[in-house]
């Protein structure tokens, strides 16, 4: 009964926890997009309509928006991990299951520059930043709480079996 009334009284952070992640991905979804306009417009000296909102970038460079676009995938993977920790903690209260979110992050960003390396020293960037984005287009995602819950939930039923 006590794991039900504290079950019932986390359902409103959980849900704004994943209410969050939601928003989260249409926001990068509609930035990401709109700058890729801006730098498509930039390389092919073409005009195509961005969004109103980015009217301020419509001058800056091509590099300043490639660089911003790194800036923000740092800011999006950390927003989109803080968010995943505080909702699987919220779930589970247990610190080695939030290590598991740390251990697959790690992996899939160093898979990511790894990925990212091979092409830049192979001459084939555009490969390497392919299979790259692919890794941190997970990380930028709900993915890895999708991943973990369950895994989380399975391995505690396991236990709970064993010891009975």
């Amino acid at each position: 009964m006590e794991k039900q009334i504290r079950m019932k009284n986390h359902k409103t952070p959980i849900a704004l926890l994943i209410a969050f992640l939601l928003c989260l991905g249409y926001s990068r979804d509609f930035i990401f997009k709109g700058i890729n306009v801006l730098l498509y417009n930039a390389i092919r000296r073409t005009d195509y309509a961005a969004p109103d909102f980015f009217f301020f970038m419509q001058s800056w460079s091509y590099n300043n928006l490639y660089g911003l676009k790194w800036i923000l995938t740092l800011l999006f993977t950390l927003f989109y991990f803080w968010l995943q920790w505080k909702l699987i903690e919220l779930i589970f209260h247990q610190e080695n299951i939030n290590k598991w979110l740390i251990y697959f992050y790690l992996i899939l960003i160093l898979l990511a520059t790894f990925a990212f390396s091979i092409g830049y020293f192979m001459h084939q960037t555009d490969i390497g930043y392919s299979f790259s984005r692919k890794f941190m287009g997970i990380v930028q995602s709900p993915l890895p709480a999708m991943i973990i819950i369950p895994a989380a939930l399975l391995k505690i039923r396991m236990e709970e079996i064993q010891q009975k």
